[in-house]
């Protein structure tokens, strides 16, 4: 068998599937916080985008995890795609949690 071990990729599905859950929770938490005013709405505007962006991750990684069990049964242009995908979403997320983390360096406790 070529590829990832069916164990590591099982594996990777199912810390895609639990990426994908911290992800919904992180942008139901910045949806509430829009809702307690300024500054606090501008802070969940900023958590929500950071969400949304762990969300595509999370559903790339998914889907690079899913190909990875299939390149095992020949389907590398699948895995290759998935791959290319994956690496794409991770760059988004990455920006979304530096341009969160500028924000964060600022808030100010009271």
């Amino acid at each position: 068998m070529s590829g990832v071990s069916e164990e590591n990729a099982k594996a990777a599905e199912k810390h895609a599937i639990a990426s994908q859950k911290q992800a919904k929770y992180t942008k139901e938490t910045g949806k509430l916080l829009q809702n307690l005013g300024q500054p606090q709405s501008t802070h969940g505007e900023l958590i929500e985008k950071y969400g949304e962006a762990a969300q595509k991750h999370a559903d790339a990684s998914l889907k690079h995890a899913q190909a990875a069990r299939k390149q095992n049964e020949n389907s590398t242009e699948e895995f290759i795609k998935a791959s290319q995908e994956h690496v794409k979403e991770n760059q988004e997320h990455l920006k979304a949690t530096k341009e969160c983390m500028k924000v964060v360096k600022n808030w100010k406790c009271r």
